[in-house]
């Protein structure tokens, strides 16, 4: 069975390739793990939803930009945002 992040990432994953097809590529399902937990509950990303959160500390340790229009994640420091 699929855990709710993963059945997530698959629909917004399939969402955006069918509509962006040159600019999407391959998709990878990454690992919540303490280290990003830490960062998420860290105070440096300052956004009030949990789940963005963790989004955010997710694409900083991973050094991957995130796509995302929320002002709040733009402002986070060391978090590369595109659109």
């Amino acid at each position: 069975m699929e855990k709710p992040f993963d059945i997530a990432a698959t629909a917004h994953a399939r969402f955006l390739y069918g509509r962006h097809r040159h600019v999407i590529g391959t998709f990878y399902i990454l690992p919540l793990t303490p280290a990003i937990a830490e960062l998420a509950e860290s105070g440096i990303i300052t956004h009030g939803n949990p789940g963005d959160q963790l989004i955010a500390a997710t694409a900083i340790t991973h050094q991957v930009p995130l796509i995302t229009a929320d002002e709040k994640l733009h402002a986070v420091p060391g978090l590369r945002c595109i659109w």
